[in-house]
């Protein structure tokens, strides 16, 4: 028995494969962000309300930090990481000063102002890059706090790339993700920025 297989067959299966793993990023960052406030809050003994606030947005942001800090700087406690990387996230993308106080302090008090200002570099390098593929999808933003808005963005990158260089999608097929995405949670103009990112991806 012969079993045709559409290009439309293979497309709706691409695009069911890129919603499961969106999904499943979505909620892992979730996660990680929950665990993030439960960690400051039981080993450094900072109540940093504002990660749950932020939620989403902000563990995208503060994760790759993480990342970096803990592959280029030696001789640091992984509870120090976390300190400066959210210290870092937060004095280069927000602007809530009496939120960071707390954190700077706590960074000057455990003598790590010099490895906190490298931090804040390479943070300030994931900024102006975020902000260029922003600009480059039409994304204006009114202030520094709203680009956390998008941040989620950042982890589904691979995923979009990865599955969208493989072709052309029609405009239905991307519909369909967003509706997806915004039963998920995620805004309606934020779905519309990944469409329109797995739109500009799939015709590379």
């Amino acid at each position: 028995m012969n079993i045709n297989i559409t290009e439309s067959d293979i497309r709706h299966v691409i695009l069911e494969s890129a919603e499961k793993q969106t999904e499943k990023t979505i909620e892992n960052v979730k996660k990680y962000t929950k665990d993030l406030y439960e960690k400051v809050k039981d080993h450094l003994g900072l109540n940093l309300k504002f990660l749950l606030t932020w939620g989403v947005g902000i563990g995208a942001l503060i994760s790759p930090i993480e990342s970096w800090i803990n592959e280029n700087v030696a001789d640091i406690t992984p509870m120090e990481v976390t300190l400066i990387a959210i210290s870092a996230v937060m004095t280069v993308f927000f602007e809530k000063k009496a939120d960071i106080k707390v954190l700077l302090d706590r960074i000057k008090e455990e003598g790590l102002s010099d490895t906190f200002s490298t931090v804040v570099k390479k943070t300030k390098e994931l900024k102006k890059s975020f902000k260029k593929l922003l600009e480059y999808l039409g994304v204006g933003l009114s202030g520094v706090a709203s680009m956390a808005n998008y941040a989620f963005m950042l982890p589904l990158i691979p995923i979009m790339k990865e599955v969208f260089i493989r072709g052309d999608f029609e405009e239905v097929e991307l519909d369909k993700m967003v509706t997806r995405l915004i039963g998920i949670g995620v805004s309606a103009a934020v779905a519309e920025v990944i469409k329109k990112l797995a739109s500009r991806i799939s015709k590379l």
